[in-house]
């Protein structure tokens, strides 16, 4: 490529550089990189030897390890932004697995506290039921006793005496 036309490919991207930079400044923003890429456009047209050394290590980066280098590099600044969520949920499933022990644990003791007043409940219970039953084995029996001359039945209305008409 020709000099002319080197040096003018630097200084347009010199210039795209300082239109980014100053549509940074114009939304009050600090743009550093932009800025950064500008100086060195116009470091690169003005100044051979500048231009060669940033030639060459522009193209040591997009060589293909590099490039493989830089990718998986991005990849993993990429993935860690998912570190925190994956140690909330790290932390949430050990939280769990806590509260499921002492769970148990006071439930093992619930049952060994309980049990005594549980035996001492049913005796009451027991106790309370015997006395019903006898209460209700007493009334049971003073309406089963039978009345002194019986039960009569009530004279038939019918004066042959025969039987009311029977249905099926």
């Amino acid at each position: 490529m020709d000099s002319w036309k080197t040096t003018a490919l630097w200084l347009l991207s010199a210039a795209g550089f300082a239109v980014m930079t100053l549509s940074g400044l114009a939304a009050h923003a600090l743009p550093f990189i932009p800025a950064l890429l500008c100086v060195i456009a116009v470091a690169c047209a003005v100044h051979a030897p500048a231009r060669d050394r940033v030639m060459e290590k522009l193209l040591w980066v997009f060589s293909g390890s590099a490039v493989r280098s830089v990718l998986i590099i991005a990849g993993a600044l990429m993935l860690i932004q998912i570190v925190p969520l994956e140690m909330a949920l790290l932390l949430a499933g050990d939280v769990l697995v806590y509260l499921e022990a002492v769970t148990a644990i006071s439930l093992l003791a619930a049952g060994t506290r309980l049990r005594p007043v549980r035996a001492v409940i049913v005796a009451r219970v027991g106790e309370v039921m015997a006395r019903l039953t006898e209460r209700r084995r007493g009334a049971a029996r003073a309406i089963r006793t039978a009345r002194p001359g019986g039960r009569r039945r009530p004279a038939s209305d019918e004066s042959d005496g025969a039987a009311g008409w029977a249905f099926a």
